[in-house]
C-alpha cells in the first residue's frame, strides 16, 4: 500500500500546475461573483470539478496499481480497467473545461454594430 501512496503523491505533483490554476480560478470566481454571477458560477463549478477529478482519479489510479500487484491482475484486465477510468475521467474533465469555456461567453451582450 505504500507504493500506492507514493504513486498518488507523484500524480498530484505532476498535476500541480493545473491544481494551482484551478485554485486561482476558484478564488477569482468568488472575487468577481457580484460583478458577473453567471460567469463566476460556471468558472467555480468547472474549477471545482477539475480539482475533484484530479484527486479522485489519482486515488483510483493509485488503488489500481496496488490492486494489480496484490490481486495478481493480468495486464489485459488492468488495461481494460484503466481504459474505463481514463474514458470516464476524460468525459468529466471535458465537461468541467466546457463550463470554464462557457463562462467566457455567458452574459455577454451582442454588439450594436
Amino acid at each position: 500500500m505504500e507504493a500506492a501512496g507514493s504513486y498518488f503523491v507523484s500524480q498530484i505533483l505532476y498535476q500541480l500546475p493545473l491544481i494551482i490554476a484551478c485554485l486561482v480560478g476558484v478564488v477569482l470566481a468568488i472575487v468577481f461573483w457580484s460583478r458577473s454571477p453567471g460567469a463566476s458560477l460556471m468558472t467555480l463549478i468547472g474549477c471545482l470539478v477539475l480539482l475533484l477529478a484530479i484527486f479522485v482519479v489519482s486515488g483510483v489510479q493509485s488503488y489500481l496499481v496496488s490492486a494489480r500487484i496484490q490481486q495478481g491482475w493480468t495486464l489485459v484486465k488492468y488495461g481494460a480497467v484503466t481504459a474505463v477510468v481514463s474514458a470516464v475521467s476524460a468525459l468529466i474533465r471535458g465537461a468541467a473545461f466546457g463550463c470554464v469555456i462557457g463562462a467566457v461567453f455567458v452574459g455577454r451582450r451582442r454588439s450594436a454594430a
